[in-house]
């Protein structure tokens, strides 16, 4: 009976390093496998954020690049375009530098009364005429005035004066731009118009 007995109790003692065995293998399994998956989402982590500062060194990057500047040909050093005369000026010829808006609805009066006189007088060689455009309303004078460039570089000094002359023939104010702060033409006492300088070939203003 005693010998029955410890034969038990050694069955059970065996069968306890047993379960203890397997329990410890089933705790460093989970562990090994705890680990694979901190590792795996530390990966995926730094990845993403990898990717993440990537992407927003592209977009500042896009954002904060310089446009190339193309200056069109037949643009005087002042910036201006020289009214193509049928005749050559002559010797005691006045320079006239107009500044315009296409928006400016002052510039489309005065366009509206003397531009062809100026063009005529700089077809008898009487002047030399240049135009200016400049976004003086707003911003939105922007776009008109990149236009009135690109017709220039694209097709030449006469297809720019027609294109100038259809422009301001049929410009549209700028809605508010009495009114509106940030689309006011600056003051000086007076309303806005067409800003004209008149200079003899020595240079001196009139």
């Amino acid at each position: 009976m005693a010998a029955r007995g410890g034969g038990a109790t050694l069955a059970t003692k065996k069968q306890k390093r047993e379960r203890l065995a397997r329990a410890e293998a089933e705790r460093r399994e989970h562990e090994q496998f705890e680990k694979r998956r901190r590792t795996v989402r530390t990966v995926v982590i730094a990845v993403a954020a990898v990717a993440a500062v990537a992407v927003v060194v592209f977009l500042i990057s896009w954002l904060n690049k310089d446009e190339p500047v193309v200056t069109p040909d037949g643009v005087t050093a002042q910036g201006g375009v020289l009214y193509p005369a049928a005749n050559q000026a002559s010797g005691d010829a006045v320079e006239v530098v107009v500044y315009e808006d296409p928006l400016c609805p002052h510039c489309r009066d005065f366009e509206t009364e003397h531009g062809e006189f100026l063009q005529e007088a700089a077809d008898r060689g009487d002047i030399t005429l240049e135009y200016r455009p400049i976004a003086l309303i707003s911003d939105d004078s922007v776009a008109p005035v990149n236009a009135m460039a690109c017709v220039l570089d694209g097709a030449g000094r006469k297809v720019f004066v027609d294109f100038h002359d259809r422009m301001f023939a049929g410009s549209t104010p700028t809605p508010g731009w009495r009114t509106s702060p940030s689309s006011r033409a600056p003051t000086t006492g007076r309303s806005p118009t067409a800003s004209t300088t008149v200079r003899t070939t020595a240079g001196s203003t009139r």
